[in-house]
């Protein structure tokens, strides 16, 4: 077989095996030639193609945008070509002039399936609102995603895919900070930058670039992220932080000036009602300790919810009895109970574990609020808590506690108010029965941090009744399922040489009547430097030390203390305060102080402190 014969050989086995269509067109326009891949790509037999027009087979969309371009012989151009059964294929072509014989040389190949991933990947970045780019190395051409030209808002047409029109899309004051980042992507360190757009319309728009260089630093790929709304979001986030840090600091603030005037109106009615009074001054105290203890109870309310509201509120875990909790609920609010007539009664499902671990305080106060809410809107009858097992497993038991009582009942129109903070059934109960309007709305919150569910049961008895559930830890069978009752000694409290810091002249007066009632010898300074003054001078057993007083705070007088009683014992510190926030009470223990107690103070809680640190009156000090 001479050379040409088999030439024309291997170009017939070339022809007949390639997958893609090469075909051969004269000048106007009609295919004289086709491989028989146009059968795969298009489904056409090559007769069938051969000498006819080429363009007949193009859609009608694609031969106006055809022509309107002028291509070389380099260029590669996608259209949709007509298949035998009577569908549009996506196909790509690259053509080349040939001077003899004159005509057309085309490689078409069927690209439908990229088509789709690229629609794909389109539709994916539309809705994730996410661009991409692609940057040729050798050629510093750029190529962009419709998203990307949809985020800056620009016709892919205004682009002339240059890295200098790209660098122009980003803020003048950005554009440095750009540039270093994308020559540290070419060295290998992906791309990761926020900058800003300037719109046409002046006002400015947030966007992240990332990227990365290929593995032979030919390509660097990228997307581009439009974050204006992520960073307003940012923003109004961190002025939410800063005004939920000055409402803080306001109520903080609010609660130290309110209770301390409050402090000595309790205070001093407490210790009027320990004196010898006739009946209409009795009258009267108890009045004033009333209103006094209400007005208490708004603060506490407003405070409670603050906390709740800032995510301050954290449960405990530790063991308690349930029927222990409701018994003391009953005996704080028994004085209201009594003055009603009204009948506090409780049932306890024997299947209710009796000790349970969770957070004794918070389940006092939500029965607090319910019970509490029950007696003022109740003017007949009782107020009965209900308690039931709904279900268990080995380690926890699911709860239901129901508080119903017999009063006005709650109209069906304002029950979706119930749970609302700062709402009540109606005006006339502001004016008849007082109160925040919070009461619920913080059972609610409380009962949710406990993992539960509070509603109202529409029921057709008279009156009120309130459902809630919660979790709870079982107590270790292998544990003592009953309490140690400690034996308190009967001994007489031993005197003790007591320090107040105190610059309020009622306070200092309140707390000391208190202490000398108690039988202790009590010593008065207004500020910290008096304190380190009496403190180096006497040997006292306790400190009662407020925290907010001037030329030195409680804080930094305690740090002091510490300090300068390195090679002595130092006093228990009792901080006294007028904040009552849960983080007051976590910064005086982290600065050295033992304990603490909020205003108004009570007498038994100055005695129950005291006796706290009886037998432990000093700190050791430090080795």
């Amino acid at each position: 077989m001479d050379l040409g014969n088999e030439m024309d050989q291997l170009y017939k086995l070339i022809a007949t095996n390639a997958r893609d269509i090469i075909s051969f067109s004269t000048p106007d326009g009609i295919c004289r030639y086709c491989t028989p891949s146009m059968l795969d790509v298009l489904g056409y037999e090559q007769e069938e193609i051969i000498g006819q027009a080429t363009s007949k087979l193009f859609h009608k969309d694609d031969v106006k945008a055809l022509r309107n371009q002028t291509l070389t012989d380099d260029d590669i151009v996608s259209y949709r070509a007509l298949h035998k059964k009577g569908h549009y294929v996506w196909v790509e072509s690259t053509f080349r002039r040939i001077h003899e014989p004159k005509g057309t040389v085309g490689i078409t190949r069927d690209i439908t399936q990229r088509k789709k991933n690229d629609q794909n990947l389109a539709e994916a970045q539309r809705i994730a609102a996410i661009g991409s780019w692609e940057q040729d190395m050798t050629t510093n051409v750029v190529y962009c995603s419709d998203e990307f030209f949809r985020i800056y808002n620009m016709k892919p047409s205004d682009f002339d895919g240059t890295t200098e029109q790209l660098m122009m899309l980003v803020h003048p004051e950005d554009r440095k900070l750009f540039e270093s980042a994308v020559e540290r992507c070419v060295a290998g360190i992906d791309l990761s930058i926020e900058f800003r757009h300037i719109k046409a319309d002046g006002s400015l728009k947030y966007l992240q670039a990332r990227g990365s260089i290929s593995e032979d630093k030919q390509r660097l790929y990228g997307t581009i992220q439009d974050i204006s709304e992520q960073k307003e979001i940012l923003q109004l986030m961190h002025e939410a932080r800063i005004t939920n840090r000055a409402k803080s600091e306001f109520l903080a603030m609010m609660s130290h000036e309110i209770r301390t005037p409050l402090n000595g109106v309790l205070g001093m009615a407490d210790l009027l009602l320990d004196t010898e009074l006739d009946e209409t001054q009795r009258e009267y105290a108890e009045i004033i300790r009333k209103s006094g203890n209400a007005l208490l109870s708004i603060i506490s309310d407003i405070l409670d919810f603050s906390k709740i509201e800032a995510g301050k509120t954290e449960l405990l875990q530790e063991p308690f009895h349930i029927l222990n909790c409701i018994k003391e609920t009953f005996d704080v609010l028994s004085s209201q109970a009594i003055e009603k007539d009204l009948d506090l009664i409780y049932m306890m499902d024997p299947t209710v574990p009796s000790e349970v671990i969770g957070d004794y305080g918070v389940l006092r106060q939500i029965l607090l609020n319910l019970v509490g809410n029950g007696l003022k809107f109740t003017t007949s009858g009782s107020i009965r808590v209900e308690t039931r097992l709904l279900s268990e497993d080995d380690e926890k038991a699911l709860l239901e506690i129901r508080v119903r009582d017999t009063g006005i009942g709650i109209p069906s129109d304002k029950i979706e108010q119930l749970f609302e903070p700062f709402r009540q059934l109606d005006h006339f109960m502001t004016r008849k029965y007082g109160g925040t309007g919070l009461g619920l709305a913080i059972s609610k919150k409380l009962v949710e941090l406990m993992g539960g569910q509070i509603y109202h049961l529409d029921t057709v008895e008279q009156g009120t009744t309130f459902v809630f559930t919660m979790k709870v830890k079982k107590m270790n069978p292998n544990l003592s399922d009953h309490s140690v009752e400690e034996e308190v000694s009967a001994t007489a409290t031993p005197s003790l040489l007591l320090l107040i810091t105190e610059d309020n002249e009622v306070s200092q007066l309140v707390l000391k009547k208190m202490l000398t009632q108690f039988g202790h010898e009590v010593d008065i300074v207004n500020n910290g430097w008096e304190a380190l003054e009496a403190v180096s001078q006497n040997n006292y057993d306790m400190i009662f030390m407020d925290l907010q007083m001037p030329e030195m705070n409680g804080f930094e007088t305690t740090r002091r203390l510490m300090e300068t009683s390195a090679h002595r014992k130092v006093p228990i510190i009792i901080a006294v305060t007028a904040n009552a926030f849960v983080e007051d009470r976590e910064n005086c223990l982290a600065a050295g102080m033992d304990d603490y107690i909020s205003k108004p103070i009570k007498k038994d809680k100055v005695q129950e402190v005291i006796t706290k640190y009886m037998e432990n009156q000093y700190r050791r000090s430090p080795d």
